[in-house]
């Protein structure tokens, strides 16, 4: 009959990952693996991101910034971590799939293994809780949870799922030899995403405390653990450290006591709902209980704590945090379940929190599940994807393209996908052209980058930055505290802007009509061609730039 249990066990996992996959990655991909264009991206983060996986396949290594994302540059370094983009490059060498596709794939998968690793948490508690803990996981993919994904936290992902491993190898910390994958662990996830890094260091530095509060004597095993395991890890990771330092620790630092950096996307305590109520049921329970000393409770509630640090200056490093509560505080939700089931005969116990587990699962699967038809596809779309494609191949690297109005190219790291030096109309010009009724030559452009600092050597042995963007004729990397390279609207001539991108359509009708303006002015000129077209894109080039380039259209110049 042990058997027998233990093969239930791990058939109710299997079935978790399963509908987890089709929930997660098979409906909203349309159960294909492979798409035309990048399927299922929401946010310009997403496909900053998947550019980068792609540029990091084509170099062979991670260490570079794409030039295109960087006003030109080259030999940039890239301030992100480079963990994601380690996984995803390699799984689209090894099965021919693109990139856009594998790296969303690994964000899923990560999100699914973050689920099963609280679960072996959880688990070593007790494995009946844990079993009813796990459907709960499932709510990742619904909600706002669901922004973590669709919105391109990608980073974000993959650092949680490394700090819970890490979470799960302190629950071990008393094996023999455990500083090894300890520090395996915290050193992937530093280079995974630092703010998951540092917070595990908080988490470790308390442990200590309350030992010693309790012992009354300092712990030489486990300070012995930490020290060695953290020695290992800071020198795994040591060159990512290196580069956070001389980047976002400078440009993300305090940023105010009340700030979220993320509006009404933040969860609150309101979006639990009912299952915030049995969560809270399960803690209050858990707190009552003879069985105090548990350390998956310990780490919940660590985790929780974090998600508020927002308050105090964290930023979106900590409100982030709050789209894992479903993880975070499922051992308080599956403790209040069992407590339920406990009345039930021992002899039918085990049974019932099969069912339970079970029946749980299909409940939230149905919550979270939307049919592929009902699938939203993303901000690209076929046309836009093959413009970007032609751009690749068909127009000078060191060309600049100018991108009028366009639902899709008003996300920045969208435009990286055309391997171009990009620039993005400011609408408030357009707003106030329409105002004006009339068609101006000057527009404001906004430089399409993603990094507030552009870290570079300014000597074999010292970092530097391009404090100017984008890059000059004689830029070079200045050695100096200045970090920040100011990448601001600014006003062009559109008759001095070889290349042109138009949308035909768009959800905002009257900037992409004032657009669709501009090109036909453009065309009227008998200064440009049309280079490229499809049902939706069109993109002028001025045969001449420097001279007028408008048709017979009344100027106002700006």
């Amino acid at each position: 009959m042990k058997v027998s249990f233990a093969y239930t066990e791990a058939a109710i996992v299997v079935v978790f990952c399963c509908v987890f996959l089709i929930s997660g990655l098979g409906s909203p991909w349309a159960h294909t693996l492979r798409h035309d264009f990048p399927y299922g991206y929401g946010a310009s983060d997403a496909f900053f991101h998947q550019s980068v996986t792609e540029y990091m396949k084509e170099q062979g290594r991670v260490k570079y910034t794409p030039p295109y994302e960087v006003g030109g540059y080259d030999n940039v370094y890239d301030a992100h971590p480079p963990i994601l983009f380690q996984i995803a490059a390699p799984l689209s060498i090894m099965t021919g799939i693109e990139t856009y596709d594998t790296v969303l794939f690994t964000a899923v998968f990560l999100l699914l293994l973050s689920g099963l690793v609280m679960y072996c948490i959880i688990r070593a508690h007790s494995t009946s809780i844990a079993l009813l803990a796990l459907p709960v996981t499932l709510l990742m993919l619904g909600g706002k949870s669901l922004i973590a994904l669709k919105w391109g936290y990608w980073l974000f992902i993959a650092g949680v799922f490394f700090m819970l491993a890490a979470f799960w190898m302190l629950s071990k910390r008393d094996v023999k030899h455990s500083w090894v994958l300890l520090g395996l662990l915290l050193g992937a996830t530093a280079v995974a995403h630092i703010p998951e890094f540092v917070f595990l260091g908080i988490f470790m530095a308390l442990m200590l405390l309350w030992e010693v509060y309790k012992h009354k004597k300092l712990p030489i095993a486990t300070l012995k653990t930490f020290i060695i395991a953290g020695v290992l890890a800071v020198i795994l990771a040591a060159f990512s450290i290196n580069i956070f330092i001389a980047t976002f620790a400078k440009t993300e630092g305090y940023r105010g006591v009340t700030d979220t950096q993320l509006g009404t996307t933040a969860m609150t305590l309101v979006d639990l709902g009912w299952i915030g109520l049995i969560c809270l049921a399960g803690l209050v329970l858990f707190l009552i209980s003879k069985k105090k000393n548990s350390m998956v409770a310990e780490i919940a509630v660590f985790l929780f704590i974090i998600s508020f640090l927002n308050l105090l200056g964290l930023g979106k490093r900590a409100a982030t945090h709050r789209w894992f509560w479903y993880i975070y505080l499922c051992f308080f939700f599956g403790y209040a379940v069992y407590f339920a089931l406990s009345f039930i005969k021992k002899e039918w116990r085990t049974y019932a929190v099969y069912a339970a587990s079970l029946f749980l699962l299909a409940g939230f699967a149905y919550a979270v599940y939307v049919p592929s038809e009902k699938q939203w596809p993303g901000v690209m779309d076929k046309y836009n994807w093959e413009s970007f494609t032609w751009i690749q191949k068909n127009i000078p690297e060191d060309a600049q393209i100018f991108y009028w109005y366009g639902d899709a190219l008003q996300q920045g790291a969208v435009l990286y996908n055309a391997q171009h030096i990009g620039y993005k109309i400011n609408p408030e010009y357009i707003g106030k052209a329409i105002q004006e009724r009339r068609v101006a030559r000057v527009y404001a452009f906004g430089l399409a980058d993603s990094y507030a600092a552009y870290l570079c050597d300014a000597t074999p042995f010292s970092y530097g930055y391009y404090i100017v963007n984008p890059k000059t004729r004689n830029a070079t990397c200045m050695k100096g505290s200045s970090v920040i390279t100011p990448s601001v609207p600014y006003e062009r001539d559109i008759c001095e802007n070889e290349y042109h991108y138009f949308n035909a359509q768009s959800s905002n009708e009257p900037l992409s009509q004032y657009s669709l303006i501009v090109r036909q002015a453009l065309l009227e000129g008998n200064m440009s061609e049309e280079i490229y077209r499809n049902d939706l894109v069109s993109i002028i080039k001025l045969k001449q730039t420097g001279v007028d380039c408008i048709g017979n259209i009344t100027l106002s110049t700006a």
